[in-house]
């Protein structure tokens, strides 16, 4: 596949045969200034196009797309996971390292102001919670039984019972 990030901030993808396989407004562009002004190298913006493992040799690739202001993680299959608004334009593009040893690869952004770390953080999910609740009704459902039975037996009071 041959994907595409043009100025207007639309990431495009295209099979080897040239058919769109998807195209999505991503919302990181940029607008180049005109050539008759005088740009310093710092105020250039470099965008940046480039596949991501989100851990490091992971097999989960996306794609990282940025602009001027900001950048957007996207699937393989062209939705948007991600969006990080940028505090100052790039002059480098997005570097992807894992700068704090967690196993997860992290975006480094460097401006003419200093260098960003955008860091991806480990969600855990609600699998052993949802364990843990499901155990504690059944034990509260088994106590119950066990205290006031199944119903079917009537206590009998102590007027009723034959000696």
């Amino acid at each position: 596949d041959l994907v595409f990030l043009n100025s207007y901030g639309e990431v495009t993808c295209l099979t080897g045969h040239g058919h769109r396989r998807w195209s999505v407004q991503a919302g990181s562009g940029w607008s180049s200034l005109d050539s008759g002004s005088a740009q310093s190298e710092v105020s250039t913006v470099v965008p940046t196009l480039r596949t991501m493992e989100l851990r490091v040799r992971g097999g989960n690739n996306v794609l990282l797309s940025a602009g001027a202001y900001s950048a957007n993680i996207l699937s393989p299959g062209g939705h948007k996971l991600e969006s990080i608004d940028f505090p100052a334009m790039p002059n480098l593009d997005l570097q992807v390292m894992d700068f704090n040893a967690d196993g997860l690869n992290d975006i480094v952004l460097c401006t003419a102001e200093g260098h960003y770390g955008y860091a991806q953080v480990r969600h855990f999910s609600t699998v052993p919670f949802t364990g843990l609740l499901a155990c504690l009704l059944v034990a509260m459902i088994s106590v119950y039984v066990s205290l006031h039975g199944t119903g079917n037996r009537r206590v009998k009071r102590g007027t009723e019972v034959i000696d």
